[in-house]
């Protein structure tokens, strides 16, 4: 009879037949087949596999999920086998997820900012002081969490390995601007900095082509023509806007200019 499994950390833990079959009752209820009764079934036909196995090797923890899926499939069961695979994979990138995080955050804790581009990635913050450090770990903790929970498979996949780059992704999940001002705001008022006001924009072709860089993948040599064409036309509509405008200022000081020292003569 089995008694204990072998812990991915290594640890020796009771082999506990209520949770194997929970797990299973899990995977049915998301694929809407089988109930209680089945999944006790299969946790039985489980255990029965896994006493198989020589007494003084307990199974690791992988050796039961494979056993699992083998028996859901053998039982008839190949949609929960599925939804149990699928929770196994994101359990596993959870996992490495986490790994990642516990080395960026010792790279924060104990290698210097010159030697560390990680740690001077945000020209805003010293990377060599304890509130830095902090705030660093911060923002890899809420990058850690997007990647893992917001972002599709592939989408993760093709930022953690460089692909594509999403700005200030440690606010993800709480706004949509890396000036952090409700979009709807941005476009209808702009924003004040404290030290400067930028208005509202009046064309919104050099915001798209902007939105598009940073979040398409690998996309800048093809369209970098395309967007210095674009600048250069709305800066040129620009400049003359600015210099009719000036022009008609100009024209109605002097106007005035004169108008007064028309009257001063009378």
């Amino acid at each position: 009879m089995i008694k204990s499994i072998k812990k991915r950390d290594g640890r020796i833990v009771l082999y506990d037949e209520s949770k194997i079959a929970a797990a299973i009752l899990k995977a049915m209820e998301a694929a809407g087949e089988g109930d209680a009764t089945d999944a006790a079934r299969v946790a039985n036909d489980v255990q029965t596999e896994l006493e198989r196995l020589p007494e003084d090797m307990p199974p690791q923890i992988e050796q039961v999920q494979d056993t699992v899926e083998h028996a859901l499939m053998k039982n008839g069961f190949e949609n929960a086998a599925k939804k149990f695979i699928l929770y196994r994979a994101k359990r596993t990138n959870i996992r490495e997820a986490n790994t990642t995080l516990m080395k960026t955050i010792d790279e924060i804790t104990n290698v210097d900012a010159r030697m560390s581009d990680m740690k001077r990635d945000n020209a805003n913050i010293d990377g060599n002081t304890s509130m830095g450090s902090m705030l660093q770990i911060g923002a890899a903790g809420a990058k850690n969490y997007n990647a893992a929970h917001l972002l599709t498979e592939e989408q993760s996949k093709a930022y953690q390995e460089g692909d594509i780059h999403i700005h200030d992704f440690d606010f993800y999940s709480l706004t949509t601007t890396c000036t952090q001002i409700d979009i709807i705001k941005l476009f209808k008022s702009g924003f004040s900095t404290g030290h400067g006001v930028i208005r509202e924009p009046q064309n919104i072709t050099v915001m798209r082509l902007w939105q598009q860089l940073r979040f398409s993948p690998i996309r800048m040599t093809s369209m970098a023509a395309r967007v210095s064409q674009t600048l250069t036309m709305v800066l040129q509509k620009e400049s003359q806007r600015l210099l009719r405008s000036y022009t008609k200022s100009a024209l109605q000081k002097l106007w005035k200019m004169h108008w007064n020292q028309k009257m001063n003569l009378m």
